[in-house]
């Protein structure tokens, strides 16, 4: 058993303090905020465990939390603006699960969880949870074969401001390496009923924009990769400015 607090802050990026205009259509133009202020966020988990079986939970509390908003562009109701902006704070909570046994050759992961968020603008609740869950597997076969059956789901909710749709979708692969793990051979097969559609619906003031994706995210892959000259790297750094060249 663990328990953590942490309060962390997070910088707006670059392009979302930009004060350029962009023009997308003839009704919808997008744009950065100068304004905006850091995030600033303070946290809660536990984790639980005990043998194969795990649960954990953290509850964030956001102080000035950044959204993308949709507002009328200099006044005109015609035009939507789609820009960011600051909310006085807004509340996170996750709970999940998790079991992971091995069964012979079976080895099973199943994760279970609900996000839902407390937020509420201009007295229209943005608090739809969203259940997730995943239940993957990996059957170890003769002559060093592995076999993954991958599933994965998730109901509709709100993240942010867009109500994301349902979607699930299933994945299958097949691995092997040779010559001491330094050739490796997969053969894979990704979300092979074609379901993981991404689409959301955005409400917000007097706008109501329905988005759906349609990407080729059926797809059947063979790779291999081969290991030259193996060796541990020798940096010892810390990766300082990392987060600064994120944000760009």
């Amino acid at each position: 058993m663990n328990m953590v607090y942490k309060v962390t802050v997070s910088r707006p990026s670059y392009s979302q303090l930009s004060s350029n205009v962009q023009y997308n259509s003839r009704y919808y133009y997008q744009g950065g905020n100068p304004l905006l202020k850091s995030t600033f966020e303070h946290g809660i988990g536990i984790n639980l465990g005990y043998k194969w079986f795990q649960f954990f939970a953290n509850w964030r509390y956001l102080v000035d939390p950044c959204y993308q908003v949709i507002e009328p562009y200099h006044d005109n109701e015609l035009i939507s603006m789609y820009t960011f902006r600051n909310l006085n704070h807004t509340q996170v909570c996750y709970v999940g699960l998790t079991a992971s046994p091995t069964i012979g050759w079976w080895h099973p992961t199943l994760d279970a969880g609900m996000r839902k968020q407390f937020l509420t603008i201009g007295g229209k609740a943005y608090s739809k949870p969203i259940f997730i869950g995943s239940f993957n597997n990996a059957f170890s076969l003769p002559c060093g074969w592995t076999l993954n059956l991958d599933m994965s789901w998730n109901t509709q909710g709100h993240s942010a401001l867009p109500l994301y749709m349902a979607q699930g979708g299933v994945d299958v692969s097949l691995r092997r390496s040779f010559l001491h793990d330094r050739l490796n051979v997969t053969l894979a097969g990704n979300d092979l009923f074609a379901t993981m559609r991404n689409s959301t619906r955005l409400v917000y003031g007097t706008s109501d924009i329905y988005t759906r994706k349609y990407t080729d995210t059926r797809m059947i892959m063979c790779s291999f990769s081969y290991k030259f000259n193996v060796s541990r790297s020798k940096y010892k750094g810390t990766g300082a400015g990392n987060t600064e060249k994120n944000r760009l």
